[in-house]
């Protein structure tokens, strides 16, 4: 009987883990590019005052939790043959679903169906903000919800697209 008792509340404890487990699993966030090492590459050329300036820029996931992932930016701005760069890293809130450049205040968040270079016409959620420099855009793709096109506007003729090169994000690869 003692043996039956102690096989049956094994059994039981299985199960019970089992389904914490399973309830834990489901209640995290199921992004695509939720894993560690997801990167993405991109790059973007403008002229300001007949001076050519080229950036490249990195995004990669560093690690996460229930709640937010860590992204590593790198960013190299090369003007006149001279690069500067840049780096850090953030702690992102899954629950965030409005995008801004630093500096810049959110404005407005609208969707629609855009031609995003290399990757064709994506559905897209748009995060606009802007600053006294310029307005600032964000379009993420709606079903990987990750960023594939950027682009800034300053008056009063600067346009700067900085667009999706490369990336391990399925979805987008």
């Amino acid at each position: 009987m003692r043996r039956r008792t102690l096989v049956m509340a094994i059994a039981v404890a299985g199960v019970l883990v089992a389904v914490v487990a399973g309830v834990y699993w489901y209640s995290l966030p199921h992004y695509p590019w939720l894993f560690q090492g997801a990167y993405a590459l991109y790059e973007g050329d403008t002229t300001v005052l007949f001076i050519p300036v080229e950036l490249e820029a990195r995004l990669q996931v560093m690690e996460y939790n229930s709640t937010h992932a860590r992204i590593f930016m790198w960013v190299n701005m090369t003007v006149l043959g001279i690069s500067s760069q840049n780096s850090t890293s953030v702690w992102f809130s899954y629950k965030d679903k409005v995008f801004s450049w630093p500096g810049a205040s959110f404005n407005q968040t609208y969707e629609g169906d855009y031609y995003i270079e290399g990757y064709g016409v994506r559905h897209c959620y748009v995060s606009e903000s802007v600053s006294p420099a310029g307005k600032g855009l964000i379009y993420i793709d709606s079903q990987t919800l990750w960023p594939v096109k950027l682009q800034f506007e300053a008056p009063p003729a600067v346009s700067l697209d900085i667009n999706l090169v490369e990336t391990n994000i399925p979805g987008l690869k």
